[in-house]
C-alpha cells in the first residue's frame, strides 16, 4: 500500500488548521459573551433574537418578494403549469433578485394570482396576510386567543380575519387610541399593556376566555413574559417577531413541565416549506378571496419606478402610514 506523501500530508494539516476554527462558529453563537474565546462566558439565544430586528436584513427580506408573469420555466409538471400566469412570488437561495425586469426562482416559490387581483395585494401577499391565515390556522374555531402588537397593519388583519372565522382574538396594544378600531374590526378584547390595570384585566379576560394559542410580535420583554405565565394548561407560546428589547423569559418552569406549555417559533417561510400543498392552496386562497371581496388592502403610500428606485427610496421609506411599491417598466 502507498503511504501518503509529505506534500498530500501537509495538504491535509493545512486544510484542518485552515477550517477547524470554522467548526467552532455555531458554538460560539450561543456565547453571551461578545469575545469569540475560550472558555463560553454563558449560554444565550439573544443573537438569534436580534436578528430578527435588523431593519437591513428585514428589508432585503422584504425586497425579494415580487409579482410578475411566468415567461419561461425550466421544466417539471409544476412549472410548466404557471407558464402565461401571473403569480405572486418569493426569490429563492437558488435564484435572482426581485429588483429586475426578470427574476428567476423556483416553482415552489410562486403563488398562482386569482383573476383581479391588484399588483399591491399580491405583492405583499407573501408577508403579513400570509402569516396571518397561518397562525389563525393554529387557532380552533371559536377559540380565543392572544395577539401582541395588534395595532400593527399585521394585527388589524388578525382582527378582521378573526372576526369573521367567529375566532375571539384578545389583542394587546401599548395605547390607548386603536383599541376602538380594532375591536370594530372584530377583535374581541383589547387591553393596553402600559394600563395600571393591565395584569387584573389580562387575568380576568384570560380567566374567561381560556385562550390556548399566544401569537406574539414582541418575543421579549416582562409583558410576553407575564401573559404567557398567566395562560393556562395546553397554552403555546408562537414567536413570530423580536421588537421587544429583553429577553423571552420563563417565568415559571413549571408550567412547560407540569402543565404541558410549549414556546416556538413562526417564519412564512418554513411555514411554506413544511405545509402540505393542500394546506398552501387553502390559504393562499384564503387570503386572495379576502383582498378580492375588499375585506384586506393593502396601503401604499408610494410608488417608484424601478430606474427611480435607489434615488428615491431614501425618502419614501420616511412614510409610515403604508408600504413603497416599486413598479416595473411595461413591456411591448
Amino acid at each position: 500500500m502507498k503511504r501518503p506523501s509529505t506534500l498530500t500530508a501537509y495538504a491535509f494539516l493545512y486544510l484542518v488548521f485552515l477550517y477547524l476554527p470554522v467548526l467552532f462558529l455555531p458554538l460560539f453563537s450561543f456565547n453571551s459573551g461578545t469575545i469569540v474565546a475560550f472558555p463560553i462566558k454563558g449560554w444565550t439565544l439573544d443573537w438569534y433574537r436580534k436578528l430578527g430586528e435588523q431593519d437591513t436584513l428585514i428589508q432585503a427580506l422584504w425586497n425579494s418578494l415580487g409579482v410578475g408573469t411566468v415567461v419561461a420555466t425550466g421544466g417539471g409538471l409544476m412549472a410548466r403549469m404557471m407558464k402565461g400566469r401571473n403569480v405572486a412570488f418569493y426569490v429563492s437561495a437558488r435564484g435572482s433578485g426581485a429588483w429586475a425586469d426578470y427574476a428567476v426562482t423556483d416553482a415552489k416559490s410562486v403563488i398562482p394570482l386569482k383573476k383581479g387581483m391588484q399588483d399591491c395585494d399580491a405583492a405583499a401577499m407573501l408577508v403579513n396576510p400570509i402569516s396571518v391565515a397561518a397562525m389563525l390556522d393554529l387557532v380552533q374555531p371559536g377559540a380565543a386567543f392572544v395577539f401582541t402588537a395588534a395595532a400593527s397593519q399585521l394585527g388589524k388583519l388578525a382582527a378582521s380575519l378573526a372576526g369573521d372565522q367567529g375566532k375571539r382574538m384578545i389583542g394587546i396594544v401599548r395605547r390607548d387610541a386603536p383599541i376602538a378600531a380594532l375591536k370594530t374590526l372584530g377583535a374581541t378584547h383589547v387591553l393596553n399593556a402600559t394600563s395600571p390595570e393591565f395584569a387584573q384585566d389580562l387575568a380576568s379576560v384570560l380567566r374567561r376566555e381560556k385562550p390556548v394559542i399566544f401569537l406574539d410580535a414582541v418575543g421579549g420583554g416582562p409583558v410576553s413574559s407575564q401573559i404567557f405565565d398567566s395562560m393556562g394548561k395546553g397554552a403555546r407560546w408562537v414567536i413570530y417577531g423580536g421588537l421587544g428589547q429583553g429577553s423571552a423569559e420563563i417565568l415559571n418552569p413549571g408550567g412547560i413541565i407540569f402543565m404541558t406549555k410549549s414556546v416556538e417559533a413562526f417564519w412564512a417561510t418554513n411555514w411554506a416549506a413544511k405545509a402540505t400543498l393542500l394546506k398552501q392552496v387553502q390559504i393562499s386562497g384564503l387570503v386572495q378571496k379576502r383582498f378580492l371581496s375588499g375585506a384586506w388592502v393593502t396601503d401604499v403610500a408610494a410608488e417608484l419606478p424601478l430606474d427611480q428606485a435607489l434615488d428615491g427610496l431614501p425618502e419614501a421609506l420616511k412614510l409610515t402610514d403604508g408600504k413603497v411599491q416599486i413598479v416595473m417598466a411595461a413591456h411591448g
